[in-house]
């Protein structure tokens, strides 16, 4: 068994900022198994997790974007259409049924200015529903 260690490490560098150390330790041991030192490497990853960190945030917000109206940050047609896929395979599975209330809003944009309009959207969604 070579009792080879690699983990990250972090710690503070003299202005304050965390390091993320990628550290790899190796006992090295005599005939006898007796550990007699250790053998060790260190890379500063701190640049790749940033650039991970990043990359997450952007996939977050991709996924925000994709399912949500940009001005207004309602759920589109997109998002609506996944989560009633989704109640149509929940109910399947359950035998059980559901209704779906949809109002086409096409002629009320055209009456409106799109301020208004989105203003009465979200006055909509955000109606109680007690």
């Amino acid at each position: 068994m070579l009792g080879l260690l690699a983990r990250e490490d972090h710690d503070h560098d003299s202005h304050g900022e965390i390091r993320v150390w990628l550290t790899s330790k190796l006992a090295l041991r005599n005939e006898q198994g007796d550990v007699i030192g250790m053998l060790g490497s260190y890379e500063d990853v701190t640049h790749l997790k940033k650039m991970e960190l990043q990359l997450e945030k952007q996939a977050e917000l991709l996924a925000h974007q994709h399912y949500h109206d940009n001005l207004t940050q309602l759920p589109n047609r997109v998002l609506m259409q996944d989560r009633l896929q989704h109640a149509i395979e929940k109910c399947q599975l359950h035998d059980q049924h559901f209704s779906v209330l949809f109002i086409d809003l096409d002629m009320f944009k055209k009456s409106m200015i799109h301020w208004v309009m989105n203003w009465a959207i979200k006055c909509c969604v955000n109606w109680p529903s007690d």
